[in-house]
């Protein structure tokens, strides 16, 4: 991962300080196909046989975002291939002919999941979720579709 907050840079430039030379490897907090673990002591415990050391925080998590991933095509534009922190929730504009739809909810299949919500001449497609065979996951996938539409004050008639 590049460093893309104040913290990760301290980290970095202390951990090259006392360890060159070694590489520091970082995670979002999660298990391959588990949502990130939002609670101190849910992520001591889930986490504990495959973290040597601990970031944690006083600080309550509302809403788990995993990393954008884009990549710059051959004319050097940005597309984005998994839309989320830095990206998610804001709402984007609908192409022409979708001006007074009804506000709808898009819901994808299993695996890589997101959903989308439409509201007047708008779209906003949520943070990237994963795989929802998990409980874990589907519970995740739950609290963030309350959470946005309760930001959003969105009631879905389809």
């Amino acid at each position: 991962m590049l460093p893309y907050s104040p913290l990760h840079h301290l980290l970095m430039h202390d951990w090259q300080a006392l360890r060159p030379g070694i590489p520091l490897i970082m995670t979002s907090g999660n298990r391959t196909q588990e949502p990130q673990c939002i609670a101190n002591d849910e992520a001591v415990d889930r986490l504990a046989a495959i973290a040597d050391y601990w970031l944690l925080h006083d600080r309550e998590i509302v809403n788990r975002v995993d990393d954008s991933v884009a990549r710059v095509d051959q004319a050097g534009t940005i597309r984005l291939l998994r839309r989320a922190r830095g990206y998610a929730p804001a709402p984007m504009p609908l192409p022409a002919g979708f001006a007074g739809a009804p506000p709808l909810i898009a819901l994808g299949a299993e695996l890589k999941n997101t959903f989308c919500l439409v509201r007047d001449d708008q779209f906003i497609l949520s943070q990237h979720f994963g795989d929802l065979e998990d409980a874990r996951g589907s519970d995740a996938w739950e609290q963030g579709l309350d959470l946005y539409r309760q930001l959003f004050g969105l009631r879905p008639g389809a």
